[in-house]
Formats: C-alpha cells, structure tokens, sequence
C-alpha cells in the first residue's frame, strides 16, 4: 500500500504544479491584454512593463495569436 500512496502524492503534487504554472500564464496573458487595451501599448511594451521574461513571453505571444 505505500508504493499507492507515494505514487498518489506525487502524482498529486505534479498535477498541482501543473495547474499551477497554468493559472500563472493564464493571469499574466490577461494582464498583457488589458495592460493593451488600456494603454494602447504594443505587446513589447506590455511584457516589458510587467517585466515578463523571455521563456513567458514566448507562450503568451503564442496564445494571444489564437
């Protein structure tokens, strides 16, 4: 029963990272888009003034292209 148990608590723990990084760009993508509209920033403007990495920015440039 203890391998099922570490099993779940790192499978746990994955999912939740997961999840984590995902409401983090998600939250960051929001605020680039209103940070936008609001300012008539470019994009570049916008992750420069939140101060968005190179890594995030790659993502974020990808979903607000969809």
């Amino acid at each position: 029963m203890k391998k099922v148990e570490r099993y779940a608590k790192k499978y746990a723990k994955e999912y939740a990272k997961e999840r984590v990084e995902e409401n983090r760009i998600k939250t960051l993508t929001q605020n680039v888009k209103v940070l936008m509209k609001n300012t008539s920033f470019t994009m570049e403007q916008a992750f420069d003034s939140l101060e968005i990495s190179e890594t995030d920015r790659t993502i974020i440039s990808e979903q607000l292209e969809v």
